[in-house]
């Protein structure tokens, strides 16, 4: 009797933190550059240079592809693959990286994970902690020395709040965070960045009941876009609920982070030899 050869496995796959990376850079080009709309497999192929099959066998991780496939399906969206990001193509080896559950099923739907390490941070809906109502979001860190930071965010049209005055408000709980976390919201025009405010120099830090904070900004006329979200640096668990929107009036001081206040008229000690104060 003819013994039949198992059929090999070929290729690698996506872990959940490599996913993960590529849907929340992925997403976030959509928002920017295609109006929200996702991309269909024919417009990724065209953004890639992959077959559309290649990237849905990407996408789908139940097919191993080479990695020279995911490198360019990664740098059509600017980023870099690293180790942490594939694997081998078995059903056990998709989960050694994360939870047990897709990191990405935790998100709330219509906002996406984004920041310098997003992989270092657990993104879920709380349903045993809530301000008000029966759910909040929290943002931990996964690892004791987490880097970077993560951030929940999203982004709509600047339009109808054009030359107004913006305020962010929402609610939020702390525990044992190392570093800061805080609101944020920045202001995009043309290829550059109108006003931005992300609560550093009045960050949260250390354990903290819910407090109600908040980001006001000026909309310029020249902006299209709004970004906005909460942020951690470092270890640590934040919860936010009851996020807020409002336009308000100009007797409210915005909290926009600038140093054109700190700027000199001209250079100075350019010899070095200015006096240093106490």
């Amino acid at each position: 009797m003819t013994q039949q050869k198992q059929k090999r496995k070929r290729g690698i796959v996506l872990t959940n933190i490599g996913l993960q990376k590529l849907q929340a850079a992925k997403q976030k080009v959509e928002i920017w550059e295609n109006n929200g709309d996702r991309y269909t497999f024919e417009e990724l192929s065209q953004r890639s240079g992959l077959a559309p099959i290649t990237v849905a066998k990407i996408l789908n991780r139940e097919t191993g592809v080479d990695k020279q496939s995911l490198i360019l399906c990664f740098s059509a969206f600017g980023l870099i693959l690293s180790e942490e990001d594939y694997t081998k193509p078995n059903p056990q080896s998709l989960n050694k990286n994360n939870t047990p559950e897709d990191f990405q099923s935790h998100v709330p739907p219509g906002w996406f994970v984004a920041g310098s390490h997003p992989h270092d941070y657990d993104v879920r809906l709380d349903n045993t902690v809530a301000y008000q109502g029966q759910t909040s979001v929290l943002i931990q860190s996964k690892y004791p020395q987490a880097e970077g930071f993560g951030t929940l965010m999203q982004e709509f049209k600047a339009d109808r709040y054009c030359d107004r005055r913006l305020q962010l408000s929402g609610y939020i709980k702390t525990e044992a965070v190392e570093n800061w976390t805080g609101l944020w919201m920045r202001v995009d025009g043309e290829n550059q960045v109108l006003s931005f405010d992300n609560m550093q120099n009045r960050s949260i830090k250390g354990t903290t009941d819910w407090t109600r904070y908040s980001v006001v900004l000026d909309i310029p006329a020249a902006g299209n876009r709004i970004a906005f979200g909460i942020l951690l640096v470092g270890s640590g668990r934040v919860w936010c609920d009851l996020l807020q929107f409002e336009a308000v009036s100009l007797d409210i001081p915005t909290t926009e982070v600038t140093t054109s206040s700190q700027l000199c008229d001209r250079p100075i000690n350019l010899d070095f030899e200015m006096p240093t104060t106490d």
